[in-house]
């Protein structure tokens, strides 16, 4: 997925995954970045992330957001809606 925010153009891989999230999506969201020549990378999941999928993550400046952050993400976000509404 590749998301605008203002000038900055970010490549967002999801994973559903009832297991640890490895290499693989690391890999392809940094792809993703040269090829769709966005300025950052993230990746998703409802899960955890494996040690190696962290360090290669690291190693690309790649943002990963795991279940607790979603998780934490998705409150923030129903909190400020509900104050809106």
């Amino acid at each position: 997925m590749l998301t605008k925010l203002g000038s900055e153009r970010i490549a967002v891989q999801v994973k559903q995954s009832g297991t640890k999230v490895g290499n693989s999506a690391v890999q392809e969201v940094v792809a993703s970045v040269r090829y769709y020549l966005c300025n950052s990378a993230m990746v998703v999941t409802n899960n955890y992330y494996t040690p190696e999928a962290v360090e290669l993550a690291r190693a690309n400046d790649v943002k990963l957001v795991n279940r607790d952050e979603l998780r934490n993400l998705m409150i923030s976000h129903y909190k400020l809606f509900k104050k809106i509404d």
